[in-house]
Formats: C-alpha cells, sequence, structure tokens
C-alpha cells in the first residue's frame, strides 16, 4: 500500500510514469498505509492499517476525523450533548453521542434525554424540567413523569402527590409476593410502617411492632393484639397490658355517640344508644329507639326523657344516725342501746332504730339527730313520718305514738295519735329506761 504527496514534478517519460502510478495507487487505497501520509490536504482520506480505520482529513488539516473500521464496522466520534456524533443535518444538537466507556446518550436540543449504560439507564440525568409519558392502548398517561414538580401520575397528567393514581373504573395498587406473605413498607432509615398480609389477615405494623392493628379473615379488627375478645363482642378488641379505652372526640356543640343497631333505617338505626351532648353536658341512654336514662351535668338522674333537675334521683347513701333525747326543754340527753340506720335515696330518707330513754320529765319529748334535715316545702305542717313503738311503757298507752318531723330541723316531736292535748302527752308514760322502735320516712325536698 502506498502513500502519495500528489505532486507529479518533471521528469523523464518512465519516472513521470512511476510517480503517477504511485499517486494513483494512493487514491485508490485511500493512502492504505500504517503511517499517515507525510504531506496531508484538508477532507484527504487515509485508510490507517495500523488501527484497522478509515479516516478524513479535517477542514482545518489539522486532525484525523474517524468514520469507520476497515472491517465494515461504522464507527462515531463520541460527540457530546450539544455536538452529538450522529446527528440531523437540519437539527445538529439532536442526536446520539457517548459521555463514556460503555455509555450511549440520546440528547435533544443539547440536553441529554436518556443514558444507557452497562449498569443502569438513566433518563434526564441532567435534571432538566422535561415530563415523561408512557401512553398505553386506551389510556394516554398510562405513566406521567411530572419533573418540574417531582411527581408521578398514573392515569393521570396532572399529579397532585408525589405519585398519584387516577382511573374512570377501579383503582387500586395491588402488591403480590409469590409466598405466604405480602408487605408493604412505609418509612425511612429511622422506623419503617408495615402493611402486611398473611394468609388473608392484613395487618399495621408502625415501627414495625407486631400486633398493633389487625383485620383479620372474619372481618374483626384487633388493635394492640392477636386475640379475640369474647365470641358475642368480637367484631373490636382493644388491649393494653396496663389500662386500655376508646375515645371519641367532637366539637364543644356537638354530641359523640355509639349507637346499636339491627336494621339500616328509621329507629332500627338506634335501638340503643350511648350519647353525650357537649352542649348541654349531659349523658343518656337510649333503649329501644327511646330515652330512658340521662346524667345531667349538675349532678343527678333522670328517666324516659324527663330533663327537669328538680326531678333528678341525685342521691343515694346509707349510714347510721345517733339519737338523743329531752323532755320539754331539760336538753338533749345521750340514750342507751342505741341501733339506727338510715337509707337515703335522693330526697327521701328512710330511718330505724331501736334505743332505750335514759331520762324522764315533763313536757314534749323530742328526739334529735335525725341524719338529714327535712325540707321545709309551703303548707306542710311538720307532717308526721315516723311511727313509734314503746317497749316498757310506765303504763299502758291507748294511741298509737308517732313522731312529727320538724320542718328544716333533724328532730322529731313524739306525740300521741288522736289526742286533744297540743303536746306533754306522753310525759309519765314513756321516761327513763323506756326503750322506743321507731321507723318511717320523710322528706328532705322543700
Amino acid at each position: 500500500m502506498a502513500t502519495h504527496d500528489y505532486v507529479l514534478a518533471n521528469a523523464s517519460g518512465a519516472a513521470f510514469r512511476t510517480d503517477l502510478n504511485n499517486a494513483l495507487a494512493a487514491i485508490v487505497s485511500n493512502n492504505s498505509n500504517s503511517s499517515e501520509p507525510a504531506t496531508k490536504y484538508a477532507y484527504q482520506w487515509w485508510a490507517d492499517t495500523n488501527t484497522g480505520t478509515l479516516k478524513i482529513r479535517n477542514s482545518a488539516n489539522n486532525g484525523w476525523v474517524e468514520l469507520l473500521q476497515l472491517d465494515g464496522t461504522l464507527t462515531l466520534e463520541d460527540g457530546s450533548a450539544s455536538t452529538p456524533a450522529l446527528a440531523f443535518r437540519d437539527d445538529l444538537n439532536t442526536g446520539i453521542y457517548s459521555d463514556g466507556a460503555d455509555v450511549i446518550n440520546i440528547g435533544t436540543g443539547g440536553v441529554e434525554r436518556l443514558g444507557l449504560s452497562s449498569t443502569a439507564t438513566v433518563f434526564n440525568q441532567s435534571g432538566a424540567d422535561v415530563d415523561f409519558r408512557i401512553e398505553g392502548d386506551t389510556e394516554a398517561n398510562l405513566f406521567y413523569l411530572d419533573a418540574g414538580n417531582n411527581r408521578i401520575g398514573i392515569g393521570t397528567n396532572a399529579p397532585d402527590n408525589i405519585l398519584h393514581l387516577e382511573s374512570s373504573s377501579n383503582t387500586y395498587l395491588q402488591i403480590e409476593k409469590a409466598g405466604t406473605s405480602s408487605k408493604v413498607y412505609v418509612g425511612n432509615a429511622s422506623g419503617a410502617a408495615i402493611i402486611e398480609s398473611t394468609g388473608g389477615s392484613i395487618q399495621l405494623k408502625p415501627n414495625s411492632s407486631a400486633d398493633k392493628f389487625t383485620i383479620d379473615t372474619s372481618g374483626r379488627v384487633l388493635i394492640n393484639t392477636n386475640t379475640e375478645g369474647h365470641a358475642a363482642g368480637d367484631n373490636l378488641t382493644v388491649a393494653d397490658t396496663g389500662n386500655a379505652g376508646i375515645t371519641i372526640r367532637s366539637a364543644d356543640d356537638g354530641v359523640g355517640v355509639v349507637y346499636f343497631s339491627d336494621g339500616t333505617s328509621g329507629s332500627a338505626e338506634f335501638r340503643g344508644a350511648v350519647q353525650y351532648n357537649h352542649t348541654d353536658n349531659y349523658l343518656r341512654f337510649y333503649a329501644n329507639g327511646s330515652e330512658t336514662i340521662r346524667f345531667i351535668s349538675g349532678g343527678g338522674i333522670t328517666f324516659n326523657g324527663d330533663s327537669a333537675a328538680n326531678n333528678a334521683l341525685n342521691d343515694y347513701e346509707q349510714g347510721s344516725w345517733t339519737p338523743t333525747v329531752q323532755y320539754g326543754t331539760g336538753g338533749f340527753q345521750g340514750v342507751n342501746n342505741a341501733v339506727c340506720r338510715y337509707v337515703k335515696v335522693g330526697n327521701l330518707v328512710h330511718i330505724s332504730g331501736r334505743f332505750s330513754l335514759t331520762t324522764s320529765g315533763s313536757g314534749d319529748l323530742d328526739i334529735e339527730g335525725l341524719p338529714f334535715a327535712k325540707g321545709n316545702p309551703s303548707g306542710d305542717g311538720n307532717s308526721s313520718g315516723i311511727q313509734v313503738y314503746v317497749e316498757g311503757a310506765a303504763s299502758n298507752i291507748a294511741n298509737d305514738i308517732v313522731g312529727l318531723v320538724l320542718d328544716a330541723t333533724t328532730q322529731s316531736k313524739v306525740r300521741r295519735s288522736g289526742s286533744t292535748s297540743s303536746g306533754g302527752d306522753v310525759a309519765g308514760l314513756v321516761d327513763s329506761g323506756t326503750t322506743l322502735l321507731v321507723g318511717g320516712t320523710y322528706t328532705t325536698f322543700g
């Protein structure tokens, strides 16, 4: 093979012919040689047998441009995003180039869009605000990458969040694993929340903790446990190693309700209910669709829809009381062998007792120490309320003995029923050593 300087000097006929043949040999062989031509021209060809490459001299005549391998393999310059190795005649900054070993790049408008290497396929390596879309058979936005907002849409070209799924039919996300358990992890390196499906049950595991929230195959909800409650009430089970509870929080002018339903309309939707009213701060219970008990804010219980505070049952207690007695104005004295009890329900007080007198005298016999003061309603007039039975009287007593509970006091006057006397009618009959058995009811209302 030969190269030539392509200058035909004057020479004898045989010498000129040899020089011309050498020039033609260089032309037809594309200056085939292991070394570059000594004399170089712009756009000159050179078949470099050392590298096996066909080259052309650049327009500045200061370097070679590789075109293809001598075995027919087409090769390109590496190029760049702005000057691709393979470009379009009317769009020279759009084409194919290579920015490194084992890498193919595609660029448009002088910007890389796709990079293919031996280890990765990268779209938009430069981070340009260029969206990416994959179209399906009937869905134009089967996959849409909103580069400017760093969001991905599936079924939408306007994703509202980092991942947005949208469909005119059913929209769901399916994650499936061949085996006994499928999991979805949500979180970061400091802690993950896991949604796990095992054997048909679904578990939520915040910070990878087990048994925090489970929906089992029977539709039961288990919170902080994997063991359901009693079979008659196992739809929701809440557990804790210490105290456990459920909070219902509503507005300060709203209500919080638990309904017990045996139907889907009308009063069947609230056959039973527990409701707290935050406006008036009362708690009420329903049975058979109607209110039966209400706990009012000031304390007390009303029944069957009654909301009046005066009608509320607001107290229950039981205990003992200590009586003292006096005749006339002699002063109250203690008694012997006292066994006295009471029960108070709301405004109603029931007393009972047994005790022996330690004093005698004249005038009215008064018993002091009733557990609660009697009410003082208008026109009540110290109504009788206590029955008195006498053991060991000085003589027979012809009339029943009653106790008149005095208004607004804890005293009761002992009187003979039907007596015409205005007082002192048991003096001499009931005296020291006599035992009184008392029992009856009075009210603190009024």
